[in-house]
């Protein structure tokens, strides 16, 4: 059972528990995480959902649902760790974006990190695969569809701001 912390608009903590997978009340909030992970030659970290998963088979980056009593910043250090195994350090995680949209607010983190694909521990019912990818290919994989939809979304409006990072792989 997987429980989120609750916060208005304005991200103030509203002290109320919500449990995944039950409605949101309307004016509710809970936190989201997206950790955008790129080598220092500027390749990408995509992962592959299991088949069992909503959007099953696409690939996505790191993400998902902060947990009663995390952070953000602890939220997706942990969702790092538990979905590919990388052990990284707080000041490591760089915030890059944060928008109020639905009953979400999402939070996008940059990591540079030498991702080493064989190392990966990959979770088990959650990932089933990873890959590095620069910035041409990840645009031929939106063009066929293999991405998920909200991160199609989000790279849409985070394009300018990842693109540095893609360059260094030119």
């Amino acid at each position: 059972m997987e429980l989120w912390d609750l916060y208005d608009a304005q991200r103030q903590p509203m002290n109320k528990l919500q449990m995944r997978g039950k409605p949101i009340p309307e004016g509710y909030y809970h936190i989201v995480v997206f950790i955008w992970t790129f080598t220092y030659d500027g390749r990408l970290l995509l992962t592959k959902r299991d088949a069992c998963k909503p959007g099953g088979l696409l690939w996505e980056v790191t993400g998902g649902s902060v947990l009663h009593g995390e952070t953000s910043q602890e939220g997706a250090k942990r969702e790092l760790y538990e979905e590919t195994g990388i052990s990284c350090r707080m000041e490591q995680l760089q915030k890059l974006h944060t928008k109020v949209k639905g009953q979400g607010i999402y939070d996008h983190y940059l990591l540079q990190y030498p991702v080493e694909l064989d190392k990966l521990q990959l979770q088990e019912k959650e990932t089933i695969d990873a890959m590095l990818v620069d910035q041409s290919t990840f645009e031929d994989m939106m063009r066929v569809h293999i991405l998920t939809h909200p991160l199609q979304l989000w790279y849409h409006e985070l394009k300018d701001t990842l693109a540095v990072y893609f360059q260094k792989s030119r």
